[in-house]
């Protein structure tokens, strides 16, 4: 089953470096500790697939102008993350046929789980992004209720169907 992280990764793998100077390489990577600065981005998602999914990115990244020169890259780093997010959505409907949206997209601390890790290397350097996929089928909301009622003890039952005869 592809998942909204399946998706992600593709895109991401195909537009970092297309949209970073000097092209750099997108491999994944294991997990290591950041530097004090590191930022992150998460995405809220809502459709079909919902949840958090997040982005941690070594702070380093910023000494390095690879979203152009002159300019705010915390802020560009954010603007792509954003679009990357809601390519995967795209790719989500295109490969699944269930939707996903961004609702909402901001910046956010360290995450406590991480899922995968990747690196980006361009010359000698680089940089960690730590992801945290929490992605997942929505729950059908007239299950969910119902199951909430039942653990609640709140169960309204109907009386039984008078006999015509």
């Amino acid at each position: 089953m592809t998942t909204y992280l399946d998706c992600w990764t593709r895109v991401a793998a195909s537009l970092l470096p297309q949209a970073l100077a000097g092209g750099p390489e997108w491999t994944e990577s294991f997990p290591g500790p950041f530097g004090a600065g590191s930022f992150g981005f998460a995405a809220t998602l809502s459709g079909d697939l919902a949840g958090r999914f997040s982005v941690l990115i070594d702070a380093a990244i910023l000494e390095t102008p690879l979203l152009g020169e002159g300019v705010e890259q915390k802020a560009a780093w954010s603007q792509l993350l954003r679009e990357t997010a809601e390519a995967a959505a795209g790719e989500v409907l295109a490969s699944t046929g269930k939707t996903c949206r961004v609702e909402k997209f901001e910046e956010c601390g360290e995450e406590n789980k991480i899922t995968r890790a990747f690196e980006l290397h361009s010359g000698e350097r680089a940089w960690k992004m730590l992801v945290r996929g929490g992605v997942h089928a929505a729950a059908d909301q007239s299950t969910t209720k119902a199951a909430a009622s039942i653990s609640h003890g709140s169960v309204a039952l109907r009386p039984p169907h008078p006999n015509p005869g």
